[in-house]
């Protein structure tokens, strides 16, 4: 049985599990020329786990530090702007120095609301259902976070 994985630079990684034990079959000597990574040393179930392990970790640990954020500006003390982000603070700094689009005609932005989710989908799944709410549905949910 063959594995094959891509590599981080997009290269092929061919992981075989009992190297000593197998014998190429005719199928495999055929396809020897069109698979790439067949003249590469076989690696063992062990190594394959652990790769495959460090590489979970990885991602567990990538999803620990960039948590999402939902947020809720108040511009010019009437209108409201929801949005998403995984660094709230860089992106205050942006609305406040106009760079953001929308928020660039307004000369005061609040912070007045936000929330934490752990993936960009969850948090994008309810910016959407909050940007189908009314003004005042917005400030009940502000006004209720506040007590």
């Amino acid at each position: 049985r063959t594995l094959i994985l891509r590599g981080v630079r997009g290269k092929k990684r061919v992981f075989k599990r009992d190297i000593a034990k197998s014998t190429p079959s005719s199928q495999d000597r055929a396809n020897e020329g069109v698979r790439e990574g067949a003249n590469q040393p076989g690696y063992s179930i062990k190594y394959v786990r652990a790769v495959l392990y460090k590489r979970a970790l990885r991602q567990a640990q990538c999803k620990l530090l960039f948590m999402w954020k939902l947020y809720i500006l108040l511009c010019n003390q009437k209108t409201f702007y929801v949005g998403i982000t995984n660094n709230l603070g860089k992106r205050l700094t942006e609305h406040r120095s106009k760079e953001s689009f929308f928020t660039k005609k307004f000369s005061d932005v609040r912070l007045v609301y936000s929330e934490d989710f752990n993936s960009k989908i969850q948090a994008a799944h309810r910016e959407k259902q909050l940007k189908g709410w009314s003004h005042g549905k917005k400030e009940a949910l502000i006004n209720k976070s506040l007590f």
